[in-house]
């Protein structure tokens, strides 16, 4: 059942994108959600270039870094094991999970998109039925198709099963993300997720931790957020990983004095992100180079 499934979304992913180009995709979804055509001829903007590293910019390493599961072996290569996320199982099919030997609290997750994630917070309260075959709908899907973002395109899917991160009050951690620009060596830009199941807030500081008054995509937070005694190590471990890259995102936790790499991100929110001030997208595409055409 598992491989028929499979096959008829492999047939449908092939079908949707013969229908509609990459760039036809794009330029659509970006217009619909920006309201405005973009430039791909000439691009000035953050949004605009991230549309452009999408269609020309396929470096292999954007491959291996947006792969949940390869992303390991780059962070424990760059900066150390003891970044990573404890990793309880990795799987090719749900079906395979053992539940009586996984902790009560545990976090399973495809490898080779985003938002494909579930928070197991008590094993009595887990449908495992259910949680099998929304997991292996994950894996039968290639996540590139929804926004051509390339990098996504050759992952082969996977189940990961992590350990369950909480914070000092049992929640889920803020989530540190850290823009870094000019291979890691200009100023950085930290976004802070917090409430992402709930409320959702983001805040932006500079990497000094001064608040930027600046919203994208999420309201800002009414008192922000304190600064993290780990800021200097967050800054500098988010920069050695970007070290080979014109622009990344790097995604951080901070649990109990240690600090975590979520992912590494290279077309967040597919490049779709608003700003308030709109001057901003500007500001940040003017800090990287329009992406090469390799392809």
């Amino acid at each position: 059942m598992l491989l028929w499934y499979r096959t008829i979304e492999r047939m449908r992913d092939r079908l949707r994108c013969a229908v509609e180009s990459d760039r036809r995709r794009i330029v659509r979804e970006f217009e619909e959600r920006l309201g405005y055509p973009p430039d791909l001829e000439d691009p000035k903007t953050w949004s605009e270039k991230i549309q452009c590293k999408k269609l020309y910019d396929h470096n292999p390493l954007y491959t291996r870094c947006a792969d949940k599961y390869r992303m390991r072996e780059v962070v424990e290569e760059t900066a150390g094991s003891q970044y990573l996320v404890p990793l309880l199982g990795v799987y090719d099919d749900a079906r395979k999970i053992n539940f009586s030997e996984l902790p009560d609290e545990f976090v399973v997750k495809a490898n080779h998109g985003s938002g494909w994630n579930l928070m197991i917070r008590g094993k009595s309260d887990c449908n495992e039925r259910v949680l099998i075959t929304r997991s292996n709908k994950w894996l039968a899907k290639n996540y590139y198709v929804n926004h051509r973002e390339w990098q996504y395109k050759n992952i082969r899917p996977l189940l990961l099963i992590e350990e369950m991160l909480v914070d000092d009050e049992g929640g889920i951690p803020a989530d540190f993300k850290v823009h870094c620009f000019d291979h890691g060596r200009g100023e950085a830009v930290i976004g802070v997720d917090k409430g992402r199941f709930t409320q959702h807030t983001r805040d932006h500081y500079d990497d000094q931790w001064n608040r930027l008054d600046l919203t994208s995509m999420f309201p800002q937070s009414a008192v922000g957020v304190s600064r993290p005694s780990m800021l200097g190590e967050m800054v500098s471990l988010a920069r050695q990983l970007a070290e080979p890259f014109s622009y990344v995102r790097i995604d951080l936790y901070v649990v109990q004095g240690r600090i975590y790499v979520g992912e590494i991100t290279f077309t967040p929110d597919a490049g779709y992100s608003w700003f308030v001030p709109e001057e901003t997208d500007l500001e940040w595409g003017a800090r990287f180079p329009v992406p090469s055409r390799d392809s």
